[in-house]
């Protein structure tokens, strides 16, 4: 991210208010903090957001504005007509996410795991604008390549083991102590997406009529 004294006062206080609601949620994130680290006055974050809700709000837009799983697998794959390539493609973009060493792409899910601990006044409203959405291109996408003899309850459970999944390979320093290789996830992400792909793909020869 830029150097704090080339930015705007907005960018400042955007990027401070990443660190304090990253570290402490909605709930314990204080203004006061996020003036300090951004070397603004109150005022101003008045003056920009109107108040700790609208920041909060901006700060979630806009860690969601940056390229998803989904959207880069979009980009060499489509799931109607490749639909495996198109999910093995998005989990391997989301492995390499989670264990990013761009800190806006670890802000975004360490948000969203705050948020599923320690649920804001919006997350719900996050999660039907957000999250919802790209759970259920993955969804259509497993519902493609499994046995039509999975369930929609199946489906279901696939798609929510897989996020699961991709989401633990977020902790790195519990992955690294684990494996005793260091950024293990990084350096494999290509052979950990083919694993947790052949557990959906399996499901399609096992598929049975319910």
């Amino acid at each position: 991210m830029l150097e704090r004294c080339v930015m705007g006062t907005k960018e400042r206080i955007i990027e401070a208010a990443l660190e304090e609601f990253t570290e402490h949620g909605y709930h314990g994130a204080k203004i006061r903090n996020i003036c300090s680290k951004a070397k603004i006055n109150i005022a101003a974050v008045n003056y920009h957001f109107s108040g700790k809700e609208a920041l909060y709000r901006h700060v979630i837009e806009y860690v969601f504005q940056l390229a998803d799983p989904i959207d880069e697998a979009l980009k060499i794959s489509s799931p109607e007509l490749e639909p495996e390539k198109f999910l093995k493609t998005m989990i391997q973009y989301f492995v390499k996410n989670t264990s990013a060493e761009s800190p806006l792409h670890r802000y975004r899910f360490r948000m969203m795991i705050r948020e599923m601990i320690n649920p804001s006044p919006f997350f719900f409203e996050i999660l039907e604008k957000q999250i919802k959405p790209r759970f259920m291109k993955i969804r259509q996408t497993i519902r493609k390549i499994v046995s039509e003899g999975c369930s929609e309850k199946e489906i279901d459970s696939i798609g929510i083991l897989t996020i699961a999944q991709c989401i633990f390979l977020f902790n790195r320093p519990v992955i690294d102590t684990l494996t005793g290789e260091s950024n293990f996830t990084q350096k494999n992400s290509e052979m950990i997406a083919g694993k947790i792909f052949n557990n959906i793909k399996a499901d399609k020869k096992s598929g049975r009529k319910k």
